[in-house]
């Protein structure tokens, strides 16, 4: 085998780890996203959750003050 066919196979086996690589940080960002996603849909359930408990309270307060 050549030196230029040593050459031609190494580098299509690096290209083919790059791509391999490239695939499984594609797969990670994904990931990351959907963690993202479903951190934010809890953050405003949470603001939801916390503003009701504010509006009962006030509606309390003010029910209590009331003659």
């Amino acid at each position: 085998m050549g030196e230029a066919t040593r050459n031609c196979a190494a580098a299509r086996e690096q290209a083919g780890r790059a791509h391999l690589q490239a695939a499984r940080a594609h797969e990670q960002v994904a990931a990351l996203q959907d963690l993202v996603a479903r951190m934010s849909d809890v953050a405003a359930a949470r603001r939801r959750e916390t503003e009701q408990r504010r509006t009962a309270a006030t509606a309390d307060r003010r029910e209590a003050a009331s003659p």
